[in-house]
């Protein structure tokens, strides 16, 4: 070996070594350095319904520049503690479902809705518990309540079905049932954890700096090109407004392009899982609602009679279901005082004071039942 080639190898060797130790230091100095591997831990896939949170785990999640306590409980569902859940209970029970809105993120469970309304029922007798898990649909609630009450033999009395505007989305591309029963779905990466664990990708984006650049750098490209799909006319001098009132996932309510090439064929396949979601419960004795609920895009542009809101008010009207409308109240106000008051700035996600006004209604609608079922003991 030349002269040459061996100083080129030792500068290689050197320079990986370097990249590879500068990594061990980021894990220690750097609270995010690790997050995607760390999130393996307690975001896992599921064999039935796709995806879901690990049974009784305490950890620390991250959402944007804020960190929070993710507990779970022996459902895999967020809770005050680990705690086991019994599969029957003497009193009644209150299942919510939904995607990150209903988990929560970004927040400990006492500051979310779900909690809210928990530790409010529980003074009560009543006893709330948490199905939701970020990027659900409707798909995956009905084959988890499914699974839960004919599998699991999990016995409640109510349903609450929060179904979200970027659901439909969810519908119409990323999900399907398989031929065994199973939810399967033809994205690569991101919840898909299955395909993620122990992959050369997470790998070099925890323990190589070089890796973690472009991993970095991927993440900032995807988000330039989601701005520049938003036109002049969209734009509203703020950023942090810009990107959550045009983001793609909602659009389907507003921009006819969406609806067209996705959001029909999404809303048609909601619509059916709702049906089997409709059916289920009524074979288990479950009173069934279903809420319906505003992002910014729909409270920027005033969509009082969104095609969401209509669909689901319709569904349940023909359903027997009942219905929580949060429309009005995120549309109460202008729309810039909305975004500001009730979003995470920067995100389409509630902030604490919009898990308090959902909590709000939630309990407002709970109220009757609660009090007749009291009166009844």
């Amino acid at each position: 070996m030349s002269r040459f080639l061996k100083s080129a190898l030792l500068v290689m060797v050197v320079l990986v070594a370097a990249d590879l130790v500068l990594a061990q230091l980021g894990k220690v100095m750097v609270p995010d350095w690790s997050l995607r591997t760390h999130r393996l831990k307690f975001r896992i896939p599921d064999p039935v319904f796709h995806h879901a949170l690990a049974p009784q785990v305490i950890q620390v999640d991250r959402w944007g520049g804020a960190s929070y306590r993710l507990v779970t409980n022996s459902l895999g569902g967020r809770d005050v503690e680990p705690r086991v859940v019994p599969l029957t209970a003497d009193h009644r029970r209150v299942a919510i479902i939904g995607d990150s809105f209903v988990e929560g993120v970004g927040y400990p469970f006492e500051q979310t809705f779900v909690g809210i309304v928990h530790d409010a029922m529980r003074e009560k007798n009543v006893e709330v518990l948490n199905l939701g898990v970020s990027s659900y649909s409707p798909l995956l609630y009905w084959r988890k309540v499914q699974y839960m009450l004919e599998n699991k033999g999990l016995k409640f009395d109510d349903l609450l079905v929060f179904v979200d505007p970027g659901d439909i989305l969810n519908e119409a591309l990323w999900y399907d049932l398989g031929p065994d029963g199973s939810i399967i779905s033809n994205i690569q990466g991101g919840i898909n954890a299955e395909q993620r664990v122990g992959g050369a990708g997470d790998w070099l984006a925890v323990n190589s700096v070089v890796g973690k650049l472009m991993f970095m750098v991927a993440d900032r490209w995807r988000l330039h090109l989601r701005e520049k799909q938003i036109s002049d006319t969209e734009r509203t001098g703020d950023e942090s407004i810009d990107t959550v009132v045009n983001a793609r996932d909602a659009s389907w309510t507003y921009d006819q392009k969406a609806w067209d090439s996705w959001g029909r064929l999404g809303l048609e396949r909601a619509i059916t899982s709702l049906d089997r979601l409709r059916e289920l419960t009524r074979q288990h004795g479950i009173s069934l609602t279903v809420a319906a609920y505003p992002w910014p895009g729909q409270v920027w542009r005033g969509q009082i009679e969104a095609r969401h809101r209509q669909a689901l008010r319709e569904w349940a009207a023909a359903n027997h279901a009942g219905f929580i409308d949060l429309y009005p109240d995120f549309l109460a106000v202008p729309p810039q005082q909305a975004v500001k008051t009730w979003f995470i700035k920067g995100d389409v996600h509630w902030n604490d004071e919009g898990h308090r006004l959902v909590a709000s209604r939630v309990l407002d609608y709970l109220a009757p039942s609660v009090k007749s079922t009291t009166t009844a003991q």
